[in-house]
This record gives C-alpha cells, sequence and structure tokens, in this order.
C-alpha cells in the first residue's frame, strides 16, 4: 500500500493548496470595482466618489450658463428671527442648467455690522475663506470651492449652495431665507449684539457645478436691482422732413394785343424751322415761352420744343 492510501487526508491537503490560488483568481475577477465613473451630459462632467460625493466639472469648450437671478417679496420675520425672500432663477438656454446659487446680505451701518449668508448651511464660507468679519465676494468663494467644510455636528452634511435644475427657458423659485442672529457670529465681534436691524443690501452670486461664478447681481433691501440694466433704447423713425410745395406763380390772361404778339413771333419760329435754321428756332420758342408764358402760342412752342428734343 502506498503512502498516498494511507493517508488520504494528505492527498486531499495538496488538491486544495493547488486549487485555491485559481479559485481566488475567479472570485477576484467577479468582485465589482468601487463606483467611481465618470458621466458626460451637456458638456458637463460628473464623478460620483467610492464616499458618494458629487463633484462637477464643466467642459471648458462650453459656454456658460445664460441664467439670470432676481429677488422678489422680501419680508422680515422677527419672529421666527429670518429675513425671507424669493430668489428667480432664470434660464434662457436651450439645455437644463444646474444652478449653484449663494445670496450673500449685510447691513453695514450698525456697529457690529451684521452680515449674513443664505442658504443659512453655507456659513463656512466665510471660515473656508478666513472671513473673520463676514466680509465676502465671488472670489473667495471661487478659491474654497474645492475646500471640505459643510459639515453638521452629526456629521452629515450641509447644503453650501441652493443647487436648483432649472429647465431650459423657464424660470425656478426658490423660496430662500436669512437669519437674523441677535449676537455676531463672525470671531472679530464674537459674543457681541447685534443691533435689531434687518439686511439692506444683497449679492445674489450664481456658480458652475466646479465654482466659476458666472452671474452676480446687487439689490436694495426690497429686492429690487441696486444697478439695474439699462434698457435697449428705441430707434425712434426720424419724421419726414416737410417740403415746402413748389411755387406757382398765379396765371395771368393776356390780352388780345399780346396774343397777337405772340403769335407773330411764332409764325417767325416756325418760318426758321421750315429752313432747317433749327437752332434759330429753338431760340425763338424759348423767348415765346419765357416772355409770353400763359399765351396759347407759349404752348405750341413748348410743344415745339419737345418734339425737338426727342
Amino acid at each position: 500500500m502506498t503512502n498516498a492510501s494511507r493517508h488520504p487526508s494528505r492527498r486531499f491537503r495538496l488538491l486544495l493548496a493547488t486549487l485555491l490560488p485559481i479559485i481566488g483568481v475567479s472570485l477576484a475577477c467577479e468582485v465589482p470595482s468601487p463606483p467611481d465613473v465618470n458621466y458626460v451630459r451637456s458638456g458637463v462632467n460628473t464623478r460620483k466618489s467610492t464616499n458618494g460625493a458629487v463633484t462637477t466639472v464643466r467642459d471648458a469648450n462650453q459656454p456658460l450658463p445664460q441664467v439670470t437671478a432676481k429677488m422678489a417679496r422680501v419680508k422680515l420675520n422677527w419672529k421666527d428671527r429670518q429675513q425671507t425672500f424669493d430668489l428667480h432663477l432664470t434660464n434662457a438656454g436651450s439645455k437644463l442648467e444646474l444652478v449653484n446659487a449663494i445670496v450673500y446680505a449685510k447691513n453695514d451701518t450698525t456697529d457690529p455690522p451684521r452680515r449674513g449668508i443664505s442658504p443659512p448651511t453655507a456659513f463656512d464660507w466665510f471660515s473656508l475663506a478666513n472671513r473673520k468679519d463676514g466680509q465676502l465676494a465671488p472670489e473667495d468663494v471661487e478659491l474654497s470651492w474645492k475646500m471640505t467644510g459643510f459639515q453638521s455636528g452629526r456629521g452629515g452634511r450641509l447644503r453650501k449652495t441652493w443647487d436648483v435644475k432649472v429647465e431650459p427657458e423657464t424660470t425656478a423659485v426658490v423660496e430662500c431665507a436669512h437669519d437674523l442672529d441677535e449676537l455676531s457670529p463672525h470671531p472679530k465681534w464674537k459674543g457681541k449684539k447685534l443691533a435689531a436691524a434687518p439686511y439692506i443690501e444683497y449679492h445674489v452670486w450664481l456658480f458652475t457645478g466646479d465654482g466659476q461664478c458666472y452671474f452676480q447681481d446687487k439689490f436694495n433691501g426690497q429686492g429690487e436691482p441696486l444697478n439695474p440694466r439699462p434698457l435697449p433704447k428705441k430707434t425712434e423713425e426720424p419724421e419726414p422732413k416737410k417740403t415746402a410745395p413748389p411755387e406757382t406763380k398765379p396765371k395771368t390772361v393776356p390780352t388780345p394785343a399780346v396774343e397777337a404778339q405772340a403769335a407773330s413771333e411764332l409764325k417767325l419760329a416756325e418760318y426758321y424751322l421750315d429752313r432747317n435754321r433749327v437752332q434759330d428756332g429753338k431760340d425763338k420758342l424759348k423767348t415765346i415761352v419765357e416772355k409770353f408764358a400763359d399765351t396759347k402760342a407759349a404752348g405750341r412752342a413748348q410743344d415745339l420744343l419737345k418734339h425737338l428734343e426727342k
């Protein structure tokens, strides 16, 4: 009896050692890779990472969104300590746009100044930009766009912009609000009491998915534009110039003696023409038209002149 037949377990272990690597390679080939796929739509690249975060990078060759914004229905709600308003986003383009909107508000007439942001969960823009006094500009947001932040105390993700899908050639309305804090939240005036005064100036900024600001405008405390865009001037058609009617000399009734003299001059002109003295005849006819304008002979002289000039 051989050693292999005496020890079947040993033969099984040898077979298992041979097959395990092959089984492992086969299983590894069937395991799906983590989701890290780019989706391209309308010139916008969207990457979804393994932790579920989505970032968007716009193709540099694609035009910027044709989206504009305006404010409406600004209201004070001291009971809930909020200043609410509607944000109107109008897409004049031909494709769906994902709009990232931020509304920065302030009242610098108070001491300390009141400075806030909407959505209120986007307050970390101030700290990411290292703005301890609450001053903020769209350039600060652009530089801080890829930085991490906006986490709640429980680790949840906070909204850093009003992200709204706007269909082509439509207007989307977003109900927004600014917090009216009792104490200043900014490090420079941390804990100092704020006056019971609302925001009086709004700055609306719209960003692409990769953090490029393509629209900004200012509004007052009532939501009216502070720098209204001028309306195109209407081109008024110039009034037609009034031309004075040509002066017409009143006709005079020639006396019989004048008629007779004109007729005599006409006979002389015809005499010249009959003898082929054309130039003498023309000159005489012109004299009759000028000198005896209202006579029958002058009418006949005009007819002869037209005939000669053909």
